[in-house]
């Protein structure tokens, strides 16, 4: 029996590229875009700063409403419910879907070369017929060997013997201790003077960063190997945990530089809470190709 290691994106992570926008501003904007809804926090922003709680969801009315992101593995899934028909694609080739008007399951792909892909999804909205996305599952076979399922690493933002800060960084704790967690508060490393950044190199097969998204965040790049995207924080809300960047599929043999540079200045600021690495769920051959089934296991590397 073969076994897939799944991991989940949410969709409060600023890891996914929501168009127009992922948050207009205080109330409901779903009109101009997408709007963060939280169940257990009265729904839309009210205030910025309101620490969002229970399940989350990104909401719109508004046509041509777009996201997309890139993930590594053989299969996808994306949850939420359409109260419209919407378009999904992966690597170009797209699919037109009808209306569910049911939460659960709006997509699924799999048999995918086991690389790294993109997809896009376009919802064609209105006032009286939105839609609303949850959550993705993305997927990859494991190895043969059924103890094997990558080994998580936590390193915290205040071990700077590992990550190397560069300008006027400082540790602090949250008084409301909502960050990362009601459950776990812990210190974190905040920065909101440029020019800064981070660093650090590292072995692994995939690698995680987690760290605040408030009201006063904005966008930043990561570069991992030369490569660099750009991600757009920016919220009404206080999400203590969301995840920042993920990258699976890496070769373990290979000494990977990453870096980080937030957008600072007019207010702007920067929070960082961890970095995971992972080990192992994972062989290259010699010709860089890779040899895998077998177990299964899940993980969260976002606010679930």
């Amino acid at each position: 029996m073969s076994g897939n290691w799944t991991v989940t994106i949410d969709d409060t992570s600023s890891f996914i590229n929501y168009q127009p926008h992922g948050d207009g501003g205080v109330g409901d904007w779903t009109s101009t875009g997408w709007q963060p809804w939280f169940s257990d926090s009265g729904g839309f922003s009210q205030q910025g700063g309101e620490s969002g709680s229970g399940n989350s969801l990104h909401i719109t009315a508004y046509s041509g409403a777009s996201l997309d992101f890139q993930f590594f593995g053989t299969s996808i899934a994306l949850y939420g419910t359409a109260n419209c028909s919407y378009d999904v694609s992966v690597d170009g080739a797209s699919t037109t879907l009808p209306a569910t008007n049911t939460n659960g399951q709006l997509y699924a792909r799999d048999g995918l070369n086991e690389q790294t892909h993109r997809v896009t999804l376009t919802a064609h909205a209105s006032n009286s017929s939105m839609f609303s996305f949850d959550r993705a599952d993305v997927s990859r076979p494991l190895p043969s060997v059924s103890s094997d399922t990558p080994k998580p690493t936590v390193i915290s933002a205040t071990n700077t013997t590992f990550i190397q800060y560069q300008g006027n960084w400082t540790q602090k704790t949250d008084p409301g201790k909502q960050i990362p967690s009601k459950e776990h508060p812990a210190p974190y490393y905040e920065v909101e003077t440029a020019p800064a950044s981070l660093s650090f190199s590292f072995q692994g097969t995939g690698i995680v960063v987690n760290g605040s998204r408030n009201w006063g965040s904005y966008t930043y790049d990561v570069t991992l190997d030369g490569e660099t995207s750009s991600y757009n924080a920016s919220t009404m809300w206080l999400i203590g945990d969301s995840l920042l960047f993920y990258q699976d599929g890496l070769n373990p043999n290979t000494t990977y530089n990453f870096s980080l540079t937030p957008r600072l200045g007019s207010g702007y600021k920067f929070w960082i809470n961890s970095v995971t690495l992972f080990s192992g769920g994972i062989v290259y051959d010699r010709d860089g190709t890779t040899d895998r089934s077998a177990a299964s296991s899940t993980a969260h590397p976002g606010r679930s």
